[in-house]
């Protein structure tokens, strides 16, 4: 398919991860000005080497059922974190607008590896997750987006990044803690900065909190390359006749589906002295680029 026949989004949430980007994406969603198909949410059409050249193409089966609304959505947590994104989304739609989730970078780490945890993708303790981390052992694109609970949060570059391809005018920041805490001031600031109707109030639901797995196994066997996935491939090619937005409903439905809430009982993961120094000097650079004092929003101690 030609890029003349596409739907181009104009708007791209790209994370972070962890910072309440699927209800942000789902409460936006609701919006009559604004089209986001919830089954294109985290299909990183720009940043994974699955899609290369190809986002255009992929796009299409997403995006083609829009009836003019005024903003073309689509939403990747690890857009931010990926380096190259920004440059590949900006030569695709230069004059998008950027919105921008960010979360107590320590609350957002520990969040993201109960979340793998749940998927059963990470098997690891939290504090041998971080060293190996440390250690770059990290290697595969998949684990570089999955397992770096440290770098995820390591917000002042990622954010400048962005706004240094797009300008500060296209780029709108959300804190997360604000979002769950004034739900309709925050969205009525993000419609504003989209231009579409302010008066227009969503469904509130918080989507995709952490949870522990019923079956640990069940989750372990939907991780993207497991081993039970590509045998299942070459023995039934599902993926041949059965469309990548169908699957994705699948394991999603499947996933909530094993989801339990977090024993509160179990100990919290907590990050070494010296990291989280590191995490509270990018966050003071962070303050400095936005304007705000995030230091004293999110109860750093000096």
């Amino acid at each position: 398919m030609g890029s003349k026949n596409l739907i181009i989004p104009n708007t791209f949430l790209v994370g972070a991860q962890k910072a309440g980007t699927t209800s942000l994406y789902d409460w936006l969603s609701q919006h009559p000005q604004i089209y986001a198909p919830l089954d294109a949410k985290d299909i990183h059409f720009f940043s994974h080497p699955n899609f290369k050249n190809k986002a255009l193409e992929n796009l299409a089966e997403y995006y083609n059922q829009s009836n003019n609304e005024a903003i073309i959505l689509q939403g990747a947590v690890n857009y931010l974190f990926f380096q190259e994104t920004a440059e590949k989304i900006y030569k695709y739609a230069p004059d998008a607008k950027i919105i921008i989730s960010l979360r107590h970078p320590v609350q957002r780490a520990i969040s993201a590896y109960h979340y793998f945890t749940e998927l059963g993708a990470e098997t690891r303790s939290f504090e041998k997750a971080i060293a190996d981390e440390l250690a770059g052992k990290n290697k595969t694109h998949e684990a570089l987006a999955n397992f770096t609970y440290l770098q995820h949060s390591l917000y002042f570059e990622q954010v400048k990044l962005f706004i240094d391809t797009f300008g500060k005018k296209q780029v709108h920041i959300i804190i997360f803690e604000e979002l769950m805490q004034q739900k309709e001031e925050q969205i009525q600031k993000v419609s504003s900065f989209l231009d579409v109707d302010t008066n227009f109030i969503p469904k509130w639901k918080h989507q995709n909190k952490s949870g522990n797995a019923r079956y640990p196994v069940l989750n372990r066997l939907l991780v993207a390359n497991s081993n039970f996935k590509q045998n299942l491939k070459q023995l039934i090619p599902y993926h041949k006749f059965v469309p990548l937005k169908w699957r994705i409903k699948f394991v999603d439905w499947l996933r909530k589906t094993n989801k339990k809430a977090i024993d509160t009982n179990i100990e919290k993961p907590q990050l070494p002295d010296q990291q989280i120094q590191l995490l509270k000097t990018d966050v003071e650079y962070l303050s400095e680029l936005l304007g705000r004092n995030l230091f004293t929003l999110w109860n750093f101690k000096d």
